[in-house]
């Protein structure tokens, strides 16, 4: 799988490009040919109020060319798009293995696969991370044979 972070181009309907604001937005590949946002319109990097901005230009960021994991976080490197006066580049980081995200397309018939996992010794406790469930979603976990 390619992983690529793009430029989430926010013109204004003026069109007065003082007021664009771009935030970093990520895309996947599995071949490097087709590309396709994870989740639509997701803000890897919200650009906000980054601090140094010129003043009378909407927030706006340029993706980098460097990611890493460095033992238990994951970097990327990013800058500004406008603006030369030395703010130079920009270190965002995450705890490593964070990028995934589920969400269901029918809410009312949601239901999570996953891969076999196979122990090969001592107890082991898998954990996940559930919000917006309601009174009659609730994670479960079952086997299943074969």
């Amino acid at each position: 799988m390619l992983l690529g972070i793009y430029g989430q181009w926010h013109g204004d309907p003026s069109g007065d490009r003082r007021r664009v604001v771009m935030d970093l937005g990520l895309a996947l590949s599995h071949d490097a040919l087709h590309f396709h946002e994870p989740i639509r319109g997701f803000r890897f990097v919200p650009a906000r109020e980054q601090p140094d901005s010129p003043t009378g230009f909407g927030p706006a960021l340029m993706q980098g060319q460097g990611m890493e994991n460095v033992g238990e976080r994951t970097l990327y490197w990013y800058s500004l798009w406008r603006g030369t006066d030395g703010s130079g580049v920009r270190l965002v980081s995450w705890p490593r293995d964070r990028f995934s995200a589920l969400q269901p397309f029918h809410p009312a018939a949601a239901e999570v696969v996953s891969c076999l996992v196979e122990v090969l010794g001592g107890p082991v406790r898998l954990y996940g991370n559930a919000s917006g469930l309601g009174a009659e979603s609730q994670p479960r976990h079952g086997a299943s044979e074969r």
